[in-house]
């Protein structure tokens, strides 16, 4: 143990060192959260663009149900174009829709590891480390124990972004959470910014209880869809008032953070912002396709549907 320690602290003043190098701390930041607006971007731009919606957006049970549509007659076939031949080949490429599971089993790893580090952490560290280790150990027994194992499939787009995300938002919680400048730096090096961390107290508690009474909340609506017969419409509690109120949740929870963990001197923290971005954009998107699928899947049901918000009443 005394030797995993000395590793580790001899990992931290070599990592100290790199960070305070030129501005290779904030180029990483930088990084970080442009990795979440351009995914944001592309995310919103694959939507906009109906053939790449076509074959890149839908997935598990939306992906099974389409309009009906007449097939083409032999003398009005066309020759598939090259770019239309290579879409049709990348939407071939997919994965099966549980390892959705992986996402959580390395978020939960990665953040078990920074408890480790518990002696640097500042207070943003903390906060952020214990939301998404304990959000993220939660959806994993929701996927192990409440949902049930599936056929369906998703792009491997999809599987490549979502853990691209958590991970990130990980490594992003790491260099963010730390004080660098109590880590003794293996040479002589500049200090980084110090991170000056601290909501009002008038605000904090506000906040707090907003984060837990969505992921209350969360698991109350998964416990609800998982108790469901396949392909029921959900019409109890939130759902009578919104397409996807589990989603909403999951926005609420990480602009909380975002909150939790600015500086005394920010709105936010700029870069859990960014996070949240991401998961608005990307969980909006599937809200969006959620309510089309129900649509189709639910014609004689289609009143409700249309009166209900698709994922942040009042505004959508």
């Amino acid at each position: 143990m005394a030797v995993l320690k000395w590793d580790l602290e001899a990992l931290l003043s070599n990592l100290s060192s790199l960070l305070r190098t030129g501005n290779t701390y904030t180029l990483l930041i930088t990084a970080i959260r442009l990795f979440y607006l351009l995914s944001s971007t592309a995310i919103i731009t694959v939507c906009w663009i109906r053939p790449l919606r076509d074959r890149f957006l839908s997935y598990g049970a939306r992906s099974q149900t389409k309009p009906a549509s007449p097939s083409p007659t032999p003398q009005h076939d066309p020759q598939p174009s090259l770019i239309t031949t290579l879409l049709d080949r990348l939407a071939t490429l997919t994965v099966p829709h549980n390892w959705f599971t992986h996402f959580y089993v390395v978020s939960t790893v990665l953040a078990g590891f920074r408890y480790m580090l518990k002696p640097y952490l500042t207070r943003q560290g903390i906060v952020c480390s214990n939301f998404i280790f304990f959000h993220s150990l939660r959806r994993l027994s929701e996927c192990l124990v409440l949902f049930k194992t599936t056929s369906s499939r998703m792009w491997v787009g999809h599987y490549a972004i979502g853990l691209a995300f958590y991970i990130v938002t990980n490594v992003a919680i790491f260099l963010e959470g730390i004080d660098w400048n109590k880590i003794p730096a293996s040479s002589v090096s500049r200090a980084l910014p110090g991170i000056d961390i601290g909501p009002s107290r008038a605000t904090e508690p506000l906040l707090s209880l907003i984060l837990a009474l969505a992921m209350l909340l969360q698991f109350s609506q998964h416990q609800y869809l998982a108790s469901l017969k396949k392909y029921t419409l959900p019409s109890q509690g939130t759902f009578a008032h919104v397409v996807a109120p589990h989603y909403t949740a999951e926005c609420f929870m990480y602009l909380s953070v975002a909150i939790l963990a600015k500086g005394s001197h920010s709105l936010v923290n700029w870069t859990m912002l960014c996070a949240t971005i991401f998961v608005l954009v990307n969980l909006g998107v599937t809200a969006q396709g959620t309510y089309h699928w129900l649509l189709l899947k639910f014609p004689d049901q289609r009143h409700m549907i249309t009166r209900r918000w698709k994922m942040i009443p009042p505004l959508w």
